[in-house]
């Protein structure tokens, strides 16, 4: 048996999307194995299954755009709340109804 990088069996992601295109394909071609045909229009199975596709691959992008777009934005602002006191002795900003100044721990005047 010959070492090194041969034919290994194939990735367990890779056989449910084969077995995928096996189905899309008989759909697209209709099963049909007989020589000669007429060349009518396409089988409803197969339109249907194109159509099925276009749905799950919108349904897809929508869901990967909406994760894509949750994580680029990162956390939420603060809210701000409406009304604030500056401190007499640091000049900082603090919510009023807070006894003391959050930075230099003053008494509002």
């Amino acid at each position: 048996m010959a070492e090194g990088r041969g034919a290994g069996p194939a990735p367990r992601w890779v056989v449910p999307l084969l077995l995928i295109a096996l189905v899309v394909l008989s759909g697209a071609t209709g099963g049909n194995d007989s020589g000669g045909g007429s060349g009518g229009s396409a089988p409803l199975g197969g339109i249907l299954l194109v159509l099925g596709g276009v749905v799950v691959g919108a349904a897809m992008a929508l869901v990967v755009g909406y994760l894509v777009l949750r994580w680029r934005a990162g956390p939420a602002p603060a809210e701000v709340p409406g009304e604030w006191w500056t401190c007499a002795t640091c000049g900082a900003a603090n919510i009023v109804g807070s006894p003391r100044c959050h930075a230099c721990g003053a008494w509002p005047r």
